[in-house]
């Protein structure tokens, strides 16, 4: 089934109406009051009405959607420690207050209920926290700064059309002692011991006051918060970015000196001290060794004085500053590449990283070789969605692939007459919107390469192939690379390290390691795509079968035989392929319909 996204949005309505005073004394109280024109249900405060009529309660203006999420971009260590969020659903979810072109949220109408055009699971899947770290005498603070559209309670002029908030983390000699929520512009601090947590992850939830009052964020009461009520019923962390990790200073700069109104962002020069010994100051006397200074940067994570000592010695990382060719603009090629760039440590200088690939990029090239699917599955750590996941393409590859039902994966094995015989159903991890997908080859591909070449100084050497490999008298590596299209000599590389990302039968692995080959097994597996434009007929897995479209399937035999197969070339004719597919048809025909349909629709190119 394929996941399709929607964002539905209901403006609020903003026009006042004045409420008939009742003829009944016992209804009073009401008898100067306001209603929100189609909610009826609120109020505004007896003695309100004069703010209303100077217009205290009016809106700046309110943008329908939220900005675009920048791309997750964070230290180590504010990865390691970033709070897991819960929201309670009378609350609204965090979203970006800037996106990529500078555009900053401007936030929603308090003209409108609770959580009205701010909680839908599509604000929860791009959604961005900003963090920034300051340590000196032992001691590092991780602040992490949440942005709301609105903060309302249910009576009109009560709450404000902003809302930041913010948690802390403080660690000694990196290890976690105590962290704080905010509340209604104060800390609520506790030892680390007495906080309920995923793993290193601090639990919090966005929280509304009683009956009427506005949100903050509380911890996690442990059992009585579970499970989380957010639309993902997880343990929820959007994609973090650090203070550093902005795509540039101006944008940064552009979020820290808005106005806000009566919320305020804490991570601005201005804000981050007072914030940081605000949330310290309530518990610190339990440290009788506690010494910091909140205006102080001393070797920080993050820290541009850091980055630039660490750049000028070169160290830190093995790679730092290095160069890396990568032959093979693959999935695995790619995805290493990407992984580099997304997980560096932003305190280091990164390596330069050089792409090639002998194939052209157009798509259209690819479509013999990779137009198959590739299945990848999420309800373990070691599963491959994890991957996109911590990269920011989760999103991206979903768009493209088929996915399991309700976020569900399942196998099934039918017998010939397609009666089951077994079936497994896995649920994802927590983070993962679903645990299996299948995706062609070719789309994944696609994902990665736009993903990497979206990216400032990234490239990759089409039409480029790999040719030889040597070791310099500085024990570098250099790569020689021949264009397919060029009369000219080769060109060569010279690197630190080289990434063999040309599959199963790698050249660079028959140059550099000649011993490691592949060895026979015996299995033998045969194939095909088998187009139907009426539809699938049928779904799940036998022989093996799955799908690829709404109106194509791949299938596949398998046996054992005594002797290796002889693989089918790549400029094979379409006799050779043709055989191909009859002797897999003749392999299946212990099956029963649909097999044998699918057999004759098979297209043998």
């Amino acid at each position: 089934m394929l996941i399709l996204w929607a964002l539905a949005v209901i403006p609020g309505a903003v026009a006042l109406t004045t409420r008939q005073p009742r003829e009944s004394s016992s209804y009073a109280v009401l008898n100067d009051t306001f209603t929100i024109q189609g909610h009826p249900d609120l109020v505004v405060p007896h003695g309100s009405r004069e703010a209303v009529a100077q217009g205290l309660c009016d809106d700046r203006g309110f943008d329908e959607n939220p900005p675009a999420p920048l791309p997750q971009r964070a230290t180590a260590e504010d990865l390691e420690f970033q709070p897991a969020l819960d929201f309670d659903t009378d609350s609204c979810y965090n979203v970006p207050a800037i996106g990529p072109d500078g555009h900053i949220d401007r936030g929603r109408s308090r003209h409108e209920t609770n959580t009205e055009g701010c909680r839908d699971e599509f604000d929860l899947d791009h959604s961005n926290v900003y963090s920034r770290q300051r340590c000196n005498n032992g001691w590092c603070a991780y602040l992490y700064d949440y942005f709301f559209e609105k903060d309302i309670g249910d009576r009109i002029c009560i709450g404000h059309q902003y809302d930041w908030e913010h948690l802390q983390v403080w660690t000694k000699n990196g290890v976690p002692q105590f962290g704080c929520v905010s509340a209604h512009g104060k800390y609520d601090a506790r030892l680390w011991k007495d906080i309920p947590k995923e793993g290193n992850h601090m639990k919090a939830v966005y929280n509304k006051d009683g009956a009427i009052g506005t949100h903050y964020f509380r911890f996690s009461m442990g059992a009585g918060d579970e499970p989380p009520e957010n639309h993902k019923h997880v343990w929820w962390r959007s994609w973090l970015v650090s203070y550093n990790g902005f795509p540039s200073v101006e944008l940064r700069n552009k979020l820290v000196a808005y106005d806000f109104g009566a919320a305020d962002i804490a991570i601005s020069d201005a804000a981050f001290p007072s914030n940081l010994e605000s949330c310290a100051s309530s518990i610190k006397d339990q440290f009788p060794d506690f010494k910091f200074d909140y205006k102080l940067d001393q070797g920080s994570p993050g820290c541009h004085q850091k980055r630039y000592i660490i750049s000028r010695a070169n160290s830190g990382h093995f790679l730092a500053g290095k160069t890396i060719v990568i032959a093979g603009a693959g999935i695995a090629g790619l995805a290493f590449a990407i992984g580099i760039r997304k997980q560096w440590n932003l305190e280091l200088e990164p390596p330069t990283t050089i792409l090639c690939d002998r194939d052209s990029r157009d798509l259209a090239t690819w479509r013999r070789r990779e137009n198959y699917t590739v299945s990848i599955t999420g309800y373990n750590e070691a599963g491959g969605l994890v991957a996109p996941e911590k990269l920011g393409l989760i999103d991206a590859v979903l768009s493209k692939a088929v996915a399991g039902l309700n976020g569900t994966g399942s196998f099934t094995i039918w017998g010939p007459n397609w009666s089951h015989r077994f079936h497994s159903q896995r649920h994802p991890i927590a983070g993962l919107p679903t645990a299996s997908i299948r995706i062609v080859r070719k789309e994944l591909r696609r994902v990665l390469i736009d993903a990497w070449e979206s990216t400032e100084h990234s490239s990759i050497q089409w039409n480029s192939q790999c040719t030889n490999v040597e070791r310099t008298q500085n024990n570098r590596l250099r790569v020689y690379l021949k264009s397919k299209h060029e009369a000219s000599e080769e060109a060569h590389a010279d690197c630190d390290m080289l990434i063999a990302a040309d599959g199963a039968n790698s050249k660079r692995r028959g140059i550099l390691r000649p011993d490691h080959g592949l060895r026979y097994t015996g299995a033998v597996l045969r194939g095909g795509l088998a187009s139907s434009p009426e539809g699938v007929p049928n779904t799940g897995v036998t022989c093996f079968v799955s799908p690829v479209n709404q109106s194509t399937v791949l299938w596949a035999v398998e046996n054992l035989e005594e002797q290796p197969t002889k693989e089918l070339a790549r400029e094979a004719t379409r006799e050779q392929r043709r055989a191909v597919s009859n002797d897999g048809a003749k392999l299946g025909r212990v099956f029963q319909e649909p097999f044998p349909t699918m057999a004759k629709r098979t297209d043998s190119q």
